[in-house]
C-alpha cells in the first residue's frame, strides 16, 4: 500500500504502529529517499463528528509546523501534512518507543530520569511559549527518538491562546469542556463545583507532574489509576502525598509535590520550574547540567536498542465500527461532519492544497533527525502470532 501526497512525494506502508479511535499511525517508508516516518492518518468521519473536529486538526498541525520552524528539539516535529476526500495526513518524525512503553521496561536510573524531565520542560516552555496547551500529557503521548532524546507529541487535543492582547497564559482563564485523559487530570478540570470548566496552561504542569511521578519512582502504573473522572476526583480527595515517598530523591519529590499544588494560582510555571533546586543545586548532586547543552542534545540520551527492522508490508485496513452510537448520536455526528466537511470545499479542500497542506522548510527536509537507517531501528511493537503487536500488549 502506497500514499501519495499532493507534494507527489510516496509512502510506502510497512506496518501499523499504533491505532486509536480517531485514527491509525503507521511505518512508512518516503519513496525516493528511502527515510522512515510515522504516517498518522485520521479519518474525516471520524475526526468531524465531534464538534470543533476540524479545528482540532488543525491546532495539531499548527502546532508541529511549529516546532519544525523554529527547530523545537523536543516537540514532534511535521514533515508533511495534506489532505483527501476522506482523511488527513501527518508525516512526523518515527520515534521507537514512548515513555509509556520505557516505564514497563523498568525503572529509568536517575541521570536519565532527570535529563527527560528537563527535556520535557522545555517541550512544554517551547508549547507555551508559543502559547498553546497540549491538554493531554502522558507517558503515552511522549515519544523517545532514536537518539535517546524524547519528543513531546499527540497534539490532537492541543488548543491555542489566539488573544493577542493575552500577556500571561497561566492566568488567562480558558472556557471549555474536559480534554485529556481520565488518570492525568488536573484538579480545577473535574471539580464538580467548577461548573464553567475554566483552567489556564497550568493544567499542563499538573499532567506533567504526574509524568514526573511515575519517571521518579520507576513506576508504570498512574498515581491515579481511575476509570472516570468522578473517581480521579474521589481519590485527589484523599491523602496521596504520601506516595511521593517512592520516589529517592529529596529535591524530586519536591518538584513532584509543587507540580501536583491542588491550587493552580500556587502552581509554578514552567519556567519557574527550570529554576528548581533539582535542575540547579550543585551542592547535593552530580547530576546537574547546563540548560543550552540540554537543548542542544549535547547530553547523551538514555541508551537505545537495536531492532532488526519492521514486519513485511501488509494491507491494512481502516474499517470503524459505529454501532455503539445511539440515533441521536448518529444524526449529530452527520450534522457536524456535513458542516465541517463544506469547509473543506470552501476552503480548497479534497485533493487540492488547503489548510492540511504543509511541507517542512528547504533543508530541514534533509534533517537527519527526520530518520534513520533501517539497522538501528527499535520499535514499540514486537512479533506475536505472526503479527506486530505493541510491546505494551504483551508484556503486560
Amino acid at each position: 500500500m502506497v500514499f501519495r501526497s499532493v507534494f507527489d512525494d510516496a509512502y510506502l506502508v510497512l506496518c501499523l504502529i499504533g491505532s486509536g479511535a480517531q485514527g491509525r499511525v503507521l511505518l512508512v517508508e518516503e519513496e525516493q529517499s528511502g527515510e522512515h516516518f510515522a504516517l498518522k492518518i485520521i479519518p474525516k468521519h471520524l475526526q468531524y463528528a465531534k464538534p470543533g473536529g476540524r479545528d482540532y486538526a488543525l491546532v495539531e498541525k499548527m502546532s508541529m509546523q511549529v516546532a519544525m520552524e523554529t527547530d523545537s528539539p523536543f516537540v514532534m516535529h511535521l514533515v508533511r501534512s495534506w489532505d483527501d476526500d476522506d482523511n488527513i495526513y501527518f508525516v512526523m518524525s518515527f520515534c521507537r518507543e514512548s515513555l509509556f512503553d520505557r516505564l514497563h521496561k523498568g525503572r529509568i536510573d536517575s541521570w536519565h530520569a532527570k535529563l527527560i524531565a528537563a527535556e520535557l520542560l522545555l517541550a512544554l516552555r517551547d508549547l507555551h511559549r508559543h502559547r498553546i496547551l497540549h491538554r493531554d500529557i502522558k507517558p503515552e503521548n511522549i515519544f523517545i527518538s532514536f537518539s535517546g532524546h524524547v519528543r513531546l507529541g499527540d497534539l490532537g487535543l492541543a488548543w491555542p491562546i489566539m488573544n493577542p492582547d493575552v500577556d500571561d497564559i497561566y492566568g488567562h482563564a480558558i472556557f471549555g469542556a474536559v480534554s485529556g485523559t481520565v488518570g492525568y487530570f488536573a484538579p480545577e478540570l473535574i471539580d464538580p463545583e467548577n461548573t464553567e470548566r475554566h483552567y489556564t496552561a497550568k493544567i499542563d504542569v499538573f499532567s506533567l507532574g504526574l509524568v514526573f511521578e511515575q519517571l521518579f519512582s520507576g513506576s508504570a502504573r498512574r498515581l491515579y489509576n481511575a476509570t472516570s473522572e468522578e473517581q480521579q476526583w474521589a481519590m485527589m480527595q484523599s491523602e496521596t502525598w504520601e506516595y511521593l515517598e517512592n520516589i529517592n530523591d529529596e529535591l524530586a519529590r519536591d518538584l513532584v509535590f509543587q507540580m501536583l499544588y491542588p491550587d493552580p494560582d500556587l502552581r509554578p510555571t514552567v519556567d519557574e520550574l527550570l529554576g528548581h533546586p533539582y535542575f540547579t543545586d550543585t551542592s547535593t548532586s552530580k547530576d546537574c547540567f547546563d540548560w543550552d547543552r540540554v537543548y542542544e542534545q549535547k547530553y547523551n540520551g538514555i541508551r537505545m536498542t537495536r531492532f532488526p527492522g519492521p514486519p513485511d508490508a501488509e494491507d491494512l485496513a481502516f474499517a470503524h465500527d459505529n454501532a455503539h452510537m445511539d440515533e441521536q448520536a448518529v444524526a449529530v455526528a452527520a450534522q457536524s461532519i456535513q458542516v465541517q466537511l463544506r469547509t473543506d470545499v470552501e476552503r480548497g479542500g479534497g485533493s487540492l492544497e488547503s489548510d492540511f497542506a504543509y511541507r517542512c522548510p528547504r533543508g530541514r527536509d534533509t534533517d537527519p533527525r527526520h530518520g534513520f537507517f533501517v539497522s538501528d531501528w527499535e520499535a514499540s511493537f514486537t512479533w506475536n502470532d505472526g503479527q506486530p503487536v505493541l510491546m505494551s500488549e504483551v508484556m503486560f
